[in-house]
């Protein structure tokens, strides 16, 4: 029942998307626009690429490989068959993630399904209290290099269709902390003021190094900290920006706590995805792509003070609802 409510719902926006309707019905509240694998792709973001156990292409937006892979030579199990075959690092767009106030707001998507009959208007901002904001998110398996046929032969590469993979307004846990630390009672060790502290160091590492410290998985660097689990956030002098960022690592987080997202970096994964119920956050990068296209790809944690500015024009239905292009570090063997 539940893949075929997701079948359904991808027909839904794979038909609009197909019959052009990328204005969005509601622009007063909700306004976006199919991400455009050719235009608002910033492919820069695929490097550094690594192989054979060396860097063969940098980077200009930081390293932020989460470990690397000094082996040149791997093997890999089919069956009964062992394959040999040469390792390989890579940031690859692997999701598309939107983070907004208005419910069923697909804004990476180009459609809003909040002012229908069935869902009822979502379309209400969700107001600031006592400095926190709350925001919906949407996950989707979104591969641009699968969607324009490029590097199917690679075996690193992976094959997905484009498909809603998460909707939190289906999710309680995102809008109630309580449910959250019944789920994820960790919650209560990581509101003590040392490990609060401690996310100082990661703030640092990540903003200026463009290198959030792992170890600290609670910490989201300059953005604030991980948890609770939910969707909200602290909002710093209105920084909605940061604020979504933040909320994107949140749900990030929780992906890989109830292992929605896996693990695809380190020695563990040369040879498949597998279980990381801890975020290692070298793993991923941000690149907003609505309501305005960046052409950085961001750490987890890098402090908006260097790259939020003129990231939320005031225009309405654009204002507070973002899209952001996750990239993701792939280590395999190619074989």
């Amino acid at each position: 029942m539940r893949d075929f409510a997701r079948m359904c719902l991808t027909l839904i926006i794979v038909t609009a998307l197909l019959s052009n309707s990328i204005a969005i019905a509601g622009p007063q509240n909700c306004a976006g626009g199919f991400v455009n694998p050719f235009s608002d792709v910033e492919w820069n973001c695929m490097f550094p690429l690594r192989m054979a156990g060396m860097t063969v292409a940098g980077s200009n937006m930081g390293s932020g490989t989460p470990g690397k892979i000094s082996n040149p030579i791997c093997s890999c199990k089919e069956g009964n068959t062992n394959y040999m075959g040469i390792s390989m690092g890579f940031r690859e767009p692997a999701r598309l993630m939107d983070v907004v106030f208005p419910q069923f707001c697909l804004a990476g998507m180009g459609m809003d399904l909040g002012n229908s009959s069935v869902w009822g208007d979502g379309a209400v901002k969700t107001d600031v209290v006592n400095g926190g904001v709350f925001a919906h998110v949407h996950y989707y398996t979104y591969l641009p290099l699968f969607l324009l046929q490029l590097m199917l032969d690679f075996g690193c590469t992976e094959k997905l269709p484009l498909d809603v993979a998460y909707l939190s307004e289906f999710d309680p846990i995102h809008n109630n902390e309580a449910l959250g630390l019944m789920m994820f009672p960790e919650t209560i060790l990581f509101a003590v003021t040392p490990l609060i502290l401690a996310c100082v160091a990661d703030a640092i590492a990540a903003t200026v190094f463009s290198e959030p410290i792992d170890a600290l998985f609670w910490c989201a660097g300059g953005w604030g900290t991980m948890y609770p689990l939910s969707g909200y956030a602290t909002v710093r002098e209105a920084n909605y920006v940061e604020a979504s960022s933040l909320i994107g690592a949140k749900f990030l987080a929780r992906a890989h706590r109830t292992l929605i997202a896996w693990g695809t970096s380190g020695e563990a994964a040369m040879c498949g995805m597998y279980p990381m119920p801890v975020i290692r956050k070298t793993q991923y990068k941000f690149q907003q792509v609505r309501p305005v296209r960046s052409r950085m790809c961001l750490p987890i944690g890098k402090s908006g003070l260097l790259w939020a500015s003129g990231k939320n024009p005031p225009e309405p239905g654009k204002e507070g609802n973002f899209s952001y292009l996750i990239w993701r570090w792939k280590d395999c063997c190619a074989f």
